[in-house]
């Protein structure tokens, strides 16, 4: 179940990389 979160965690983390990019 960890793998799961950290998934979601890189998902979340990669979503904000992609607006700060933006910004």
């Amino acid at each position: 179940m960890h793998e799961a979160r950290d998934i979601t965690m890189r998902v979340l983390v990669a979503e904000d990389e992609e607006i700060l990019a933006e910004l």
